[in-house]
């Protein structure tokens, strides 16, 4: 929550033989009633103060203009901020977030680890799968990436996650969340490359879109603008993993591919 500080009121301030009351300049819709520019975000009330007379017959000589919006400039709101309340701490590199419920939250971690959080208590889901990660010395790429809940979670239980195996490439999987335990965990995707991260979006029900980016680490990649690897695309897969039969066929191929679009470089979200 944010609590703004009114600001002080600057009284009546006299400039040679002309005055100007500054208690009328510090609205922005003003100024640019003065321009003869109205403002596309000027509000009824605002608009009804502008247009009143009296407001504006203090105001007599152009000058004062230029020095009322020299000040409106500099004179910044104060803005207080609350700290907002810590869920949950000890985490090395959180990388998503899928919200449940209004307390209920589940977190990947890039190293391997996937928490659920739940009645203010944070558990790590077992039996996970094990992950790679690589890192330039400043940034860790790979590892458990994104998390995401199937469209009607509610009944299915369905969550997705993307994640590097063991063996370098990346990967979707899908399992039933019941309470914190892992049911019926299953790789719906293998890709054939590495990625540097990865998001989820889902379509409808049916299907969902997932991103594998191009790092060109720890392995040399073709590059997005290849056809023939999965690095640097979109792909496009149905709630089973399946290729949908609507999907594009590109130059080269006689049938679709998972490839919705490609020749991106690391999009997440």
């Amino acid at each position: 929550m944010r609590s703004l500080k009114s600001k002080r009121k600057i009284s009546e301030v006299s400039l040679g033989r002309t005055e100007i009351n500054f208690e009328y300049l510090r609205q922005m819709p003003l100024l640019f009633h003065l321009l003869q520019v109205k403002p596309y975000f000027v509000t009824t009330q605002q608009e009804s103060f502008i247009s009143n007379s009296s407001s504006m017959k203090e105001i007599r000589h152009p000058i004062l203009l230029i020095i009322a919006l020299i000040l409106f400039s500099c004179n910044k709101k104060n803005v207080e901020v609350q700290d907002p309340n810590v869920l949950a701490t000890g985490f090395t590199i959180p990388w998503a977030i899928e919200v449940i419920g209004e307390e209920e939250f589940l977190v990947t971690e890039r190293l391997g680890q996937l928490y659920h959080y739940q009645n203010r208590k944070l558990t790590e889901l077992p039996n996970m799968p094990r992950v790679k990660t690589v890192s330039d010395g400043y940034l860790t790429y790979g590892g458990l990436m994104d998390v995401s809940l199937h469209p009607t979670f509610e009944t299915n239980r369905w969550v997705y996650i993307t994640y590097v195996g063991l063996d370098w490439s990346m990967r979707v999987a899908r399992f039933v969340l019941q309470d914190n335990t892992v049911k019926n965990f299953r790789v719906i995707f293998e890709s054939d490359a590495f990625s540097i991260g990865s998001r989820i979006a889902w379509q409808d029900e049916e299907h969902f879109f997932v991103s594998q980016g191009s790092g060109g680490n720890p392995y040399p990649e073709p590059g997005g603008q290849d056809l023939n690897s999965d690095v640097g695309k979109i792909h496009r897969l149905t709630a089973e993993g399946y290729i949908p039969v609507d999907n594009p066929v590109f130059d080269g191929h006689t049938q679709p591919t998972s490839i919705w679009s490609y020749g991106h470089r690391d999009q997440q979200g």
